[in-house]
């Protein structure tokens, strides 16, 4: 089937940002004029869409509309979800495409980030449509899964869990979350930031990198063939977002290596896998000393390359679930700065207090300076 999109940007010209959501045969993305915003909802939600797509600031350049009318784009989003909550059934993935500069006032506007299941810059969607696109389709086929399910949702077959899985995967957080769920939304925005986006129970190919003490996703690549069956995540949103069972990944190399991979260095763990597996891989190497004689145990929340806890510090984030693992920073992003400006998520990665000083200490250091002992 191909599903209907919507777009809204108060600047005609922008329009043609529809064409590149599009996917032909999987979703045709329409643009729809401004309007006063009580009565764009309703045209929205008349026409069904599978998909919106909101510009940040929509008060910009309001055309017929005079300056107390204007409203920016999480104005409209609210009442869609308003909507949505009282009509199930109808509900739809909202994501935010706007400028650079807009982008930044959203995130800066905490009240907003409930209401979009992502945001999307303008100029990475000129850069990298195929991804871009891709991931749009599988919100809308995972809002279509959740909606023919609605009212018998089972949270193990939401995420493709096995029977023998579910005892050790599903906690109480998660089927909870689930079941209490007031709309397909409320549903897709829990899995999206707790299973999706963090390192716990699924891993991304940069965590699993980090694991396994690979230089690259192309390295981790080479071995997935030999990963256990059902390793790959194929729940909610799998088809926008590879992700693999952690449990499954660290059962099997413990077993491959009788040993926990954390007490390896990731030059021994690469070693060991070329034996064995009779591959060629490359092992990781430490931002902050460029050695591949460290215990790799984290891919770091800004960078995400491979990191060592030594070499890192941790995240504050209040919201981390219990099944989710905390997230790190590598020293050499904190060196840097990088923190300030992260390259998987744009918004400024904190500091855990507990870590603070140890931070400040990093920034005055040389990069390749400090072992264990001081640290």
């Amino acid at each position: 089937m191909t599903f209907k999109g919507i777009f809204i940007d108060d600047n005609p010209t922008e329009a043609a940002y529809a064409d590149l959501l599009s996917s032909p045969g999987s979703l045709h993305v329409s643009s729809e004029k401004l309007q006063e915003v009580a009565t764009l909802a309703t045209v929205i939600f008349g026409q069904k869409p599978d998909l919106v797509a909101l510009d940040f600031r929509l008060d910009e350049l309001l055309g017929t509309l005079v300056s107390r009318q204007g409203y920016k784009g999480s104005g409209l989003a609210q009442l869609l979800r308003d909507k949505s909550s009282a009509d199930p059934a109808s509900d739809f993935p909202i994501i935010l495409l706007s400028a650079e500069d807009k982008i930044k006032g959203y995130q800066k506007d905490n009240t907003a980030h409930d209401l979009f299941d992502r945001y999307y810059i303008k100029s990475e969607v000129n850069s990298e449509p195929s991804r871009v696109q891709r991931e749009v389709v599988a919100l809308c086929r995972g809002y279509k899964t959740l909606k023919d399910n609605w009212g018998q949702l089972n949270a193990g077959s939401l995420l493709g869990i096995t029977n023998d899985d579910a005892e050790m995967v599903l906690s109480q957080e998660i089927t909870s979350s689930v079941y209490s769920a007031s709309a397909p939304h409320v549903v897709a925005r829990f899995v999206l930031r707790n299973l999706i986006d963090r390192s716990g129970l699924l891993m991304s190919i940069s965590d699993i990198a980090a694991l396994l003490g690979l230089a690259s996703a192309a390295e981790v690549a080479k071995l997935e063939e030999h990963f256990p069956r059902n390793t790959r995540y194929n729940g909610l949103f799998s088809d926008g977002w590879p992700r693999w069972w952690r449990h499954y990944l660290e059962a099997w190399v413990e077993d491959l290596f009788s040993s926990r991979p954390l007490r390896l260095t990731g030059a021994e763990r690469v070693e060991r896998f070329n034996q064995q597996l009779n591959v060629q891989l490359v092992p990781a190497k430490s931002r902050w000393n460029q050695s591949s004689q460290e215990r790799f145990a984290v891919a770091c929340a800004c960078c995400g390359q491979p990191t060592e806890l030594r070499h890192s510090v941790l995240q504050f984030d209040p919201y981390v679930p219990r099944f989710a693992q905390p997230g790190r920073i590598c020293w050499y992003c904190i060196h840097t700065d990088a923190y300030l400006h992260p390259l998987r998520s744009g918004k400024p990665l904190i500091i855990d207090q507990t870590d603070m000083s140890l931070a400040e200490m990093v920034k005055g250091m040389e990069c390749g300076s400090g072992d264990e002992d001081e640290c």
